[in-house]
């Protein structure tokens, strides 16, 4: 939302707030299910079940479309092509584009619209990340390209149990869908068109989170989707105060990194598996979990390189991904900022491709230690007592951490302090300074995320300018 019209929205009352997110739900559904949505989605439902041959012939087609397209369309990636000596037409595997010069999140904002392909005859559409870190990406997309795109996210919901068809469904995301100013519920808005509520993720405060619970259980969802601490936020509240009336048949967590003890806390208090996934705004990858937890990479999605193993920890590996669905702004050998945890086994489900163990994190989420490890898992230390409702690590120098604290009693904090400050100087070294800090709030970012781990340094350990 532009902040004119966000403006406008907020002025709103509750019905007509109401009737402009359902409208903006039918103009998404058509834009994302129009088209050969259909045809997408059944095709995916029958590769996934692929022998590891045939999915490896579908993605090698599908890699050389993809880049004879993008060196015929956008001269950027011709000139890309010519100067480091590959020939698109030879190119069959993500094995033959090792010789390009790999892309940054930087390269993808300064060159914006020199990587959009010329004569693209659909309409094109511009999407942002959330930008946590600075300026967010646009990333350019014809219909096309979302609706291939959503054919995966509707495909993953299968995986999960849940149906394609319109369902209930409760969302916790970045969307400012009630006012910030807003005092009282309801801090959620209903797209009647899907069956969706949308709720707030910047109004989850003490004093609200019973309203929040209510409302949940009345409307029983099928699914919940979101943003991990948001619903953690929900599930700890439930558990602290023995609610146990909310029961989706799903849930579907995105856009932060899930911490184990927020996918225990939720599973148990609400009663069902969580299916995380991990995407990128690029359409650069996607990682979604099967019926058996595994981490697959859809290989149809893009074709996935992982640059050398990271000097810190051994099987941690930025992937180097290549787009197969964007067409209109080709993603070729981009890096992503996430480190990712590798893993060679096949799933029991029977669906072939990369998969991983577990996703860490955003480098800048992750804290170099003085001997030269990243960690990014570092708030579960301070979950171990009941204490503690938020916690924030925050790498201010090469060798000292502030730690932010959100206690549930300030005065029953400090022998809990103790042993969770010795499980952090465990993980870090005897090296690094730690400063304890408690504070009432930790500010969510502008998209309204929380971020467990912040590293204010550069991976080669100096402070960022």
């Amino acid at each position: 939302m532009t902040s004119l019209s966000q403006r406008i929205y907020d002025r709103l009352p509750v019905l007509g707030q109401n009737l402009a997110v359902s409208a903006y739900g039918m103009m998404i559904r058509r834009r994302r299910r129009g088209g050969e949505f259909t045809r997408y989605y059944n095709e995916l439902m029958e590769s996934q079940w692929f022998e590891e041959s045939e999915m490896a012939e579908l993605q090698r087609t599908r890699l050389r479309k993809l880049v004879r397209w993008a060196c015929e369309r956008v001269p950027f990636q011709r000139r890309r092509f010519e100067e480091a000596g590959i020939d698109p037409n030879r190119v069959e595997g993500v094995e033959d584009l090792r010789g390009l010069e790999v892309m940054t999140s930087q390269d993808l904002k300064r060159l914006g619209r020199a990587l959009v392909a010329e004569g693209v005859q659909d309409k094109i559409y511009i999407t942002h990340s959330s930008g946590t870190t600075g300026t967010p990406t646009a990333t350019f997309v014809s219909a096309e390209d979302l609706r291939r795109n959503y054919a995966f996210r509707d495909r993953s919901r299968g995986w999960a149990g849940l149906p394609i068809e319109r369902h209930r469904t409760a969302s916790f995301g970045g969307r400012q869908i009630t006012p910030i100013e807003r005092q009282h519920p309801p801090f959620w808005r209903y797209d009647i068109v899907n069956d969706k509520w949308h709720y707030s993720s910047y109004h989850l405060s003490d004093d609200n989170l019973g309203a929040y619970c209510e409302h949940l259980a009345r409307i029983a969802p099928i699914e919940i989707f979101g943003y991990p601490s948001s619903i953690y936020a929900i599930a700890a509240y439930m558990r602290d105060k023995g609610i146990s009336n909310v029961r989706p048949k799903a849930i579907i967590t995105s856009s932060e990194t899930l911490l184990e003890h927020q996918r225990q806390t939720i599973e148990q208090q609400l009663g069902c598996k969580i299916f995380d996934e991990y995407g990128a705004n690029e359409q650069t990858i996607l990682v979604t979990q099967c019926e058996e937890g595994t981490y697959h990479i859809n290989p149809e999605y893009s074709a996935v390189d992982f640059g050398p193993a990271n000097d810190g920890e051994k099987g941690q590996f930025n992937p180097i991904c290549t787009s197969l669905v964007n067409y209109t702004m080709p993603m070729i050998c981009v890096k992503m900022s996430d480190l990712v945890v590798s893993k060679v086994n096949r799933c029991r489900c029977g669906r072939v491709g990369q998969v991983l163990d577990h996703i860490l994190g955003r480098e800048d989420d992750v804290i170099v230690t003085p001997d030269g490890r990243h960690i990014g898992r570092l708030s579960p230390a301070f979950h171990s007592t009941a204490f503690v409702k938020e916690v924030q690590v925050v790498q201010v120098e090469p060798e000292r951490l502030v730690v932010r604290i959100v206690p549930i009693s300030r005065d029953r904090f400090d022998d809990a302090s103790k042993a969770a400050i010795r499980d952090l100087r465990s993980r870090v070294g005897e090296k690094m300074r730690i400063d304890t800090i408690l504070v009432d709030h930790i500010e969510r970012t502008s998209s309204g995320k929380f971020r467990a781990v912040i590293s204010q340094i550069n991976q080669d350990g100096c402070v960022r300018a």
